[in-house]
């Protein structure tokens, strides 16, 4: 059963940056550089304190704690001392020197709290407890609106965020998303358990149904909780009362077979799972792969990419369901930053892999 939802999608006033690949390394001499697209750059004299990269977006702490973002080709100075707590999402940066919070989104660096401590994010929307004023705020697409409210307590239960959605239980036992910036309410009862990714929550009502909300409209998908699930961009993997291990994908549910995967993983639109005799599988654009008759070690998952050490103890990779080459001479260490591959071949001499391009650092 599909429930629709009273739902007006909102566009960005701004376009949102291009998703570019980037990642990073220090030379032998201490040079740092970054790879922006298909090309290294030098982007500073020394090695940084600390570094990471988002989809769009890279940020750094130089060695004279001055904090760097680099963004379409610019980089920018933002801040200045020592600044451990920051993350990079797919469009976001997230500060939170001393118990403030700021953000920096398409160019715009904006504090949301002077006092906060608990906060919450996604690719390209944020949750935050203004201490000071007893107020649970959401930011998205350059605004801050008003959650939840309490005077003297924190107004919300629990919460998780996904790429553009927010789900959370307040105190009053309402169960809520925000989705591409508007508030909705979902149940008058709280949630028992709950998942997000970009346009999905899946999740467990007061009476144990389980509930796919995807893109405005709720799908009743069983009366029963799954005994196991995860969620992913478009995707719902489960495993429903029967142990038959399904598959949601954007409306539609797939019936895989009956087991339960001793590996279950996702990020972005990439699902990884152990089928019945432990191979190793991926579901990725609608289409499910049998990678390998293994389940094999260090798995990494992209956004469109996973890559593994397969039973020749070779670096396999596989990048929007297509196999990629990857030479396997002295490598020492294996990273993956978004969807791409960074490959450590010597004394701070690296391989870059991405959409079926090679850069070998100089």
């Amino acid at each position: 059963m599909i429930r629709k939802l009273l739902l007006t999608l909102l566009l960005l006033s701004s376009l949102r940056a291009v998703s570019q690949p980037y990642s990073a390394y220090v030379n032998d001499i201490g040079l740092f550089f970054l790879l922006d697209g298909e090309s290294l750059k030098q982007i500073d004299f020394y090695f940084p304190q600390s570094f990471k990269a988002g989809a769009s977006l890279f940020a750094y702490l130089d060695n004279n704690q001055n904090f760097f973002v680099y963004q379409n080709g610019e980089k920018k100075k933002i801040a200045e001392g020592f600044i451990s707590d920051y993350f990079v999402t797919r469009h976001l940066l997230v500060l939170s020197p001393n118990r403030m919070l700021f953000v920096y989104d398409r160019g715009n660096f904006k504090q949301l709290a002077p006092v906060c401590e608990k906060y919450i994010y996604g690719d390209s929307i944020l949750a935050f407890y203004d201490q000071q004023r007893y107020i649970y705020n959401y930011y998205w697409d350059g605004e801050v609106k008003k959650m939840e409210e309490g005077i003297g307590f924190d107004p919300v239960v629990n919460m998780v965020a996904g790429g553009n959605v927010i789900a959370y239980n307040n105190t009053f036992n309402n169960f809520r998303v925000i989705y591409r910036g508007e508030l909705i309410d979902l149940e008058s009862t709280k949630a028992q358990q709950f998942k997000a990714a970009v346009n999905t929550v899946a999740y467990v009502d007061f009476t144990n149904n389980f509930k796919i909300f995807h893109k405005g409209s709720v799908y009743e998908v069983s009366p029963f909780p799954p005994k196991k699930f995860v969620v992913a961009n478009d995707i719902v993997a489960f495993v429903d009362n029967t142990n038959q291990f399904k598959i949601f994908y954007d409306g539609e549910i797939f019936d895989i077979a009956f087991f339960t995967p001793t590996y279950l993983e996702s990020r972005d639109n990439m699902l990884a799972f152990s089928d019945a005799t432990n191979g190793l599988n991926i579901f990725y654009m609608g289409k499910q792969r049998r990678l390998e008759n293994f389940t094999p070690s260090g798995i990494k998952l992209g956004p469109n990419s996973i890559s593994y050490i397969d039973n020749l103890n070779r670096v396999q990779v596989v990048t929007k369901n297509k196999n990629v080459e990857v030479a396997n001479d002295n490598i020492e260490l294996v990273e993956l930053d978004f969807d791409v591959l960074k490959v450590k071949i010597g004394f701070n001499a690296y391989k870059f892999y991405f959409d079926e391009k090679v850069i070998v650092t100089p």
